[in-house]
């Protein structure tokens, strides 16, 4: 099995370009991270964040 998967792998004109592949798992895992931290995030948080522009007045504008 492990020398088919060699075979494969080295098969072809050039082989596999590992210089792209590596960028290209760290983007996937990058992804999948975002996504899995949004994901378990707190509904009360996501309520709060959302009405933050709304509530108070802690910005103050300049009247000049």
């Amino acid at each position: 099995m492990i020398s088919r998967i060699k075979y494969l792998i080295n098969s072809g004109e050039a082989g596999i370009n590992w210089m792209a592949i590596g960028p290209l798992i760290f983007f996937f895992v990058l992804l999948i991270t975002i996504f899995i931290v949004t994901a378990m995030r707190s509904k009360s948080l996501d309520a709060y964040d959302a009405n933050l522009p709304l509530e108070g007045n802690d910005i103050e504008e300049d009247e000049n």
